[in-house]
């Protein structure tokens, strides 16, 4: 989400930010996360096992004030094994996909001092490795032209790389980042990214931070937060016969907490969704289709220490129910989180959180009616790669 830079511009003292960009400093960002989905279909006779690891770390060093050079490096692998029917108790087929890509970008960057923010400017070269392989394996059929088959698809891709940000420090040693980057020329399409930057140096040494008030996480007090989307896309398709194709979302998230002691905020949200299809064709009955979920997930957060960075956990549930109006189909999906990061304590009635890690797993059963249709998800985060999250407190009247 988009950082309140004017509100942050006010909360941190003129000149902090110059001595960071200093010959022989240097800097390091990154994070990884693992994500693994099985899940079985029609009576467990399509089943599908899962894995995503990725990781990308960046780094940098001043070789000269206000000049960085660095690297960044991200990977990620992908491995799915699909089985699809079954033939006396074997699989018909098992397809299994494994697809790995890489890539590296050296940097070049400049910055400047406008306080109490820094913004920097950087130009690179983007090396990106794309591998895939595709295996049918052997099939169980009586069909002489249903063989197995191999398929390895290779390739490499070199391009420029231009970027630009905005850092915010909230100590000596760490910084929040927005940036957005771009792969291709003119600046056409840019990734907009955020996330934490740690800064190294012998003369970064941290002061011990104040213990002070922090009013916002006082008992009695009440966190509002929460967001909304609306989209909405149409095809129209020309050939012997005219087909028209729209689709509409809509999400609504609002949350509520309360701090039912210091630093102790037990809170809840409510997630809606509603979603809907049409389909023309003109020698057709019109279709429409509608699907929508509900859900609840309350949670307990904690923050540790009465400083204004102050690091927190928090553990969470889920419970959402879901729906299709195609065949009325209702499931729901249950889940389970944990995870721990950062606050920032921006005046008196903001705070500025990001994950620094979390794990969760979620259970959604296809069919009630077949206990062995269903999908467990298990995802696991960290690194200084999150999204942020700005709440506003309402103070208890003194």
């Amino acid at each position: 989400m988009k950082i309140p830079l004017c509100t942050l511009a006010g909360l941190l003292l003129v000149g902090v930010a110059g001595a960071q960009t200093q010959k022989g400093n240097g800097l390091i960002s990154g994070g990884f996360s693992v994500n693994y989905n099985k899940a079985a279909y029609q009576q467990s006779i399509s089943r599908l096992d899962y894995w995503q690891p990725s990781i990308d770390l960046t780094a940098g060093r001043f070789v000269a004030d206000n000049w960085l050079v660095g690297a960044s490096v991200s990977g990620t692998a992908t491995s799915q094994k699909i089985q699809n029917g079954l033939y006396n108790g074997q699989p018909v087929r098992t397809t299994s996909i494994n697809q790995v890509a890489v890539e590296f970008v050296p940097f070049v960057r400049r910055y400047w001092q406008f306080a109490p923010v820094q913004v920097f400017a950087g130009v690179g070269l983007s090396a990106q490795v794309n591998s895939e392989r595709l295996n049918n394996g052997e099939p169980i059929s009586t069909n002489p032209q249903d063989v197995p088959t191999n398929q390895w698809v290779n390739g490499v891709t070199i391009g420029p790389y231009l970027e630009a940000g905005v850092n915010y420090f909230v100590t000596k040693r760490l910084a929040l980042q927005l940036s957005a980057a771009t792969r291709s020329l003119p600046f056409s399409v840019a990734s907009v990214n955020t996330g934490l930057v740690y800064w190294t140096g012998s003369d970064r040494k941290s002061d011990a931070e104040q213990p002070r008030d922090n009013e916002q996480t006082n008992r009695g007090n009440w966190v509002i937060e929460g967001g909304f989307s609306v989209e909405r896309s149409s095809s129209e398709y020309e050939s012997n016969t005219q087909r028209n194709q729209t689709t509409s979302s809509y999400t609504l998230s609002p949350s509520v907490g309360y701090f039912i002691g210091k630093n102790n905020l037990l809170g809840v949200s409510v997630p809606l969704f509603f979603g809907s299809g049409e389909s023309f064709n003109q020698n057709l009955p019109t279709y429409t289709s509608n699907y929508w979920s509900v859900g609840i997930a309350p949670y307990f957060q904690h923050y540790w220490t009465s400083t204004r960075l102050t690091p927190y956990t928090r553990v969470g549930a889920s419970y959402t129910l879901l729906k299709s109006g195609v065949n009325t189909n209702t499931t729901y999906t249950a889940s389970a989180t944990f995870g721990m990061g950062l606050a920032y304590m921006a005046g008196k009635r903001f705070l500025i959180e990001t994950s620094l890690g979390s794990a969760s797993v979620a259970y959604t059963p296809f069919n009630e009616a077949d206990t062995n249709a269903q999908s467990w998800n298990v995802n696991l985060l960290a690194g200084l790669r999150g999204n942020f999250t700005v709440r506003y407190v309402l103070t208890r009247p003194d």
